[in-house]
C-alpha cells in the first residue's frame, strides 16, 4: 500500500508532502517522523491508511479462504482495537511483552529515535486492556522458540 504508484500512496504525499519520499519510494521512518510531529498529519494518514489496510486484510482472507492449503488466516494488526476492528475476525490473540523490553527492542530497531516509542505506545491501549479483550494471549518475553511454543499450545484450542 505504501507505493508512490497506489492510490493511498499518492493521497500520503499529497497529504504529508514529498519529504516522506527517498529515492522514489515512501519512506517508512520519514513517514512516522512527519506523521507523529504533528497531530493533523497523523489523523490524515490513518484516515487514508487504515481503511486500506483493512479492505487489503479481507481481500487476501477472500483470495485464501476456500483453498484447502492452510488451516488458518492471521493477520498481525497493532491497532486492532483503536481502529475498532474487532468484529472482523473470529478471535483476538494478543502478543505482550513486559513494558521495558518492548522499549528495549524498539530502540534496537530504532536506536536514533527512542523518544518515538512513547510516541506510538501513547497513541495505543494499554496492554493490559488489550489482553484483557483478547480470546488468548501470548507473553513474548523470552526466545523465539518460547514463542512458539506458546503458539504450538494455543492452535489445538482453535476451531477449525
Amino acid at each position: 500500500l505504501l507505493t508512490l504508484d497506489t492510490a493511498v500512496g499518492k493521497k500520503i504525499v499529497a497529504d504529508l508532502g514529498s519529504n516522506c519520499v527517498k529515492e522514489g519510494k515512501i519512506d517508512r521512518k520519514r513517514l512516522a517522523k512527519l506523521a507523529f510531529s504533528d497531530p493533523k498529519k497523523l489523523k490524515n494518514l490513518e484516515t487514508s491508511l487504515h481503511p486500506a489496510v483493512l479492505d487489503e486484510i479481507e481481500r487476501e482472507y477472500e483470495r485464501v479462504k476456500n483453498q484447502k492449503t492452510f488451516s488458518f488466516f492471521v493477520a498481525e494488526v497493532p491497532l486492532l482495537y483503536e481502529c475498532e476492528w474487532e468484529a472482523h475476525f473470529d478471535l483476538i490473540i494478543v502478543v505482550a511483552s513486559e513494558e521495558e523490553l518492548c522499549k528495549k527492542r524498539y530502540q534496537e530497531m530504532e536506536p536514533s529515535a527512542p523518544a518515538d516509542y512513547s510516541q506510538r505506545m501513547a497513541r495505543q491501549l494499554p496492554m493490559q486492556e488489550k489482553q484483557r479483550r483478547s480470546e488468548f494471549r501470548i507473553l513474548n518475553n523470552g526466545s523465539f522458540e518460547d514463542l512458539e511454543n506458546q503458539v504450538k499450545n494455543i492452535m489445538p484450542q482453535l476451531k477449525l
